[in-house]
């Protein structure tokens, strides 16, 4: 059953049940109905790319995940580099910008 196929009367009781802190599971068993369920998508990276990604960013400190993807070849996206730099516990820090100093502001005391 589908929420196209649920009556009025049905929802409430849904709303009433999530209201009283049921989970969706729960609520789905007391009124004996399916509880759909979605396959997460699948990885578009491989175990090896990974583990390239990694070595780069270990090797190169200061990349960025754009550099990474152009520099490995590979066919996916920034966030999805960025995603398994963090997922290895690398995570990129932007350096604070700061005024270089001039022999005018060293001379000022």
């Amino acid at each position: 059953m589908n929420h196209h196929d649920l009556h009025i009367s049905e929802r409430s009781r849904i709303v009433a049940l999530h209201d009283e802190g049921l989970s969706n599971r729960a609520i789905a068993g007391r009124l004996g109905v399916s509880l759909p369920t979605r396959r997460p998508r699948s990885r578009v990276t491989s175990r090896e790319e990974d583990e390239r990604i990694i070595q780069a960013a270990v090797a190169q400190p200061f990349i960025n995940a754009a550099a990474i993807t152009t520099d490995l070849g590979l066919e996916v996206s920034n966030t999805t580099v960025r995603r398994r730099l963090h997922a290895a516990g690398l995570h990129h820090r932007v350096p604070a910008m700061k005024e270089h100093l001039t022999d005018v502001h060293r001379n000022t005391r």
